[in-house]
């Protein structure tokens, strides 16, 4: 490794991430969810992603005898040059799809598909041999609506 390199490797921090349902809570009750100190300050919190939870994140610097510094709060992000405060009452938690054969059908008497979709990539296996049509809700973590999608026509490909 050239000494370039290297030194650009000391500058660079070691942190550990820990997260927490309560923003609030005392930092000693956190979750640690580093084992080992990491130098990338976006990782992905594999448990967190399947999971209908909302959590807070806090990094802590490792030092370089090994103790780690206070938290830093992960809270808020800058967008569009303004501070955005993330909140459950405002974030996503996943969507509901609601579907119909008959688009003329009260949106209340929809069949609502039965489990909360939090990943972008989830799929939707047909649920009759016909055209169809869908609407999704997305809601907050407290299992409020946030918004509600158009009506959209599904056509069925499947053979008969």
């Amino acid at each position: 490794m050239n000494k370039k390199k290297l030194r650009q490797k000391q500058k660079r921090s070691r942190m550990h991430v820990y997260r927490s349902q309560d923003k609030n809570a005392p930092f000693e009750t956190w979750e640690r969810i580093t084992k080992e100190p990491i130098f990338e300050s976006t990782i992905t919190d594999e448990d967190a992603k399947h999971s209908a939870k909302f959590y807070y994140y806090k990094l802590t610097q490792v030092l370089p005898d090994g103790t780690e510094s206070a938290p830093v709060d992960q809270n808020s992000y800058i967008q569009n040059g303004r501070r955005v405060e993330r909140s459950p009452e405002t974030s996503i938690m996943g969507s509901y799809l609601y579907w119909s054969t008959d688009p003329e059908l009260p949106l209340a008497e929809w069949t609502k598909v039965d489990e909360l979709v939090t990943d972008e990539n989830a799929s939707f296996q047909s649920p009759v041999r016909e055209d169809f049509y869908v609407y999704f809700v997305s809601v907050n973590f407290h299992g409020e609506v946030l918004r509600r999608s158009d009506v959209t026509r599904v056509i069925y490909k499947g053979k008969s």
